[in-house]
């Protein structure tokens, strides 16, 4: 079985910070950004291993890879080269 190259690894945590999984390959890129009330908004997509879909699908989850922070806004399990789309969301401060 193929599978996706993934360049890094993050930590899938609740949103109290707790862990879920640790070093989970991830590959994430820049997808657009926006102005907001509380800063600037910044969407990401990105792809993660498949088996860790129903992690993803529970609410309010999101990934801490280095020093930032994307939360989870939808996951979409795929079966060709088994991998999660994933579509993420990352917050700055105005």
């Amino acid at each position: 079985m193929s599978t996706l190259p993934f360049y890094s690894s993050a930590t899938l945590e609740d949103m109290a910070g707790s862990p879920l999984a640790i070093n989970v390959p991830i590959s994430v890129w820049p997808a657009s950004a926006r102005d907001t009330d509380s800063g600037r908004s910044y969407t990401h997509d990105g792809e993660c291993p498949v088996g860790y879909i129903e992690a993803l699908e529970a609410a309010n989850v999101r990934f801490s890879l280095g020093d930032k922070t994307y939360h989870v806004v939808d996951a979409q399990a795929h079966d060709f080269l088994p991998h999660c789309s994933l579509r993420l969301r990352e917050m700055r401060g105005a």
